[in-house]
């Protein structure tokens, strides 16, 4: 009784294993699948998941399949951004307040916010270039979007450096205005598209 028990045991735990197993290669497969566009070329898993799941589907819709990894760099520089905006906010207007005597001198910025800022400035340069690249049979680079992106870029290289722009900046105005940026770049997107890519 007891060697049938072991036996049966045995095929029991060997259709378990082999079940596994086809299903982790057809689930690494569809995940495959899922991280590439029309093009061929892969979308940034981050992209697919989260704060961007749906926003990135009204990408796809609009038409720029050979885009996606730059429109996807962008999303991920406004999620990360949204992380800090209000902290940035806050520190730089109560500097501001409490330093009106220091006013010409830089903003005190710790090592690991410049380091994350620094992240944020990497994705958005990245999406510069991607969009600077003609690919998909498109001539023409969209300049009001790229501009938008650099704008935004300047702002965060003023506010890792504890620089600030002008009076405004007491207010937050510049933290604020590097959101609408982004936000702006994005549009710029869509409009780049139902325009023809010209």
């Amino acid at each position: 009784m007891k060697r049938y028990a072991r036996k049966f045991f045995l095929v029991f735990l060997f259709t378990i294993l082999i079940s596994c197993y086809f299903y982790y290669s057809l689930f690494a497969q569809t995940s495959k699948e899922k991280t590439e566009d029309s093009g061929g070329r892969v979308v940034n898993l981050i992209c697919e998941s989260g704060n961007s799941k749906h926003t990135i589907q009204q990408y796809k819709d609009a038409g720029l399949h050979e885009f996606l990894n730059e429109i996807c760099l962008i999303l991920l520089a406004k999620e990360k951004y949204e992380k800090i905006k209000r902290y940035l906010m806050h520190s730089r207007t109560k500097w501001f307040r409490e330093h009106q005597e220091d006013r010409g001198k830089a903003v005190p910025v710790s090592e690991d916010m410049k380091k994350f800022l620094g992240e944020i400035r990497a994705n958005l340069q990245n999406a510069i270039n991607g969009f600077e690249i003609r690919k998909g049979g498109v001539v023409n680079t969209p300049e009001k979007l790229i501009g938008q992106l650099i704008r935004a870029d300047v702002l965060l290289s003023f506010i890792e450096r504890g620089s600030y722009i002008d009076a405004d900046s007491i207010y937050g105005y510049d933290v604020d205005i590097v959101d609408q940026r982004m936000d702006l770049a994005l549009k710029y997107s869509l409009i780049w598209v139902q325009e023809g890519f010209e």
